[in-house]
């Protein structure tokens, strides 16, 4: 429903459902996915902080097996 949301443009929608969700733990299904999502909704909200929090997720996933992925985060 979150990345419909954004698709429509509806980011402050996308952005409260987003923020009620939990992280899933490491190593648990769609992790990858919610990181990519946190980092992709901090480029709406992050400018205070200079993206801090998109700059650490994409830190993680440098060396990502899976290069699809690892392209996305790049």
């Amino acid at each position: 429903m979150v990345y419909y949301l954004q698709l429509q443009d509806r980011i402050e929608e996308a952005l409260a459902l987003f923020s009620s969700l939990k992280s899933p733990a490491e190593g648990q299904s769609l992790k990858v996915q919610f990181d990519y999502l946190e980092a992709y909704f901090d480029f709406f909200t992050g400018e205070r902080d200079d993206y801090r929090k998109a700059r650490g997720i994409v830190k993680k996933y440098e060396d990502y097996p899976h290069s699809q992925w690892k392209m996305m985060f790049l």
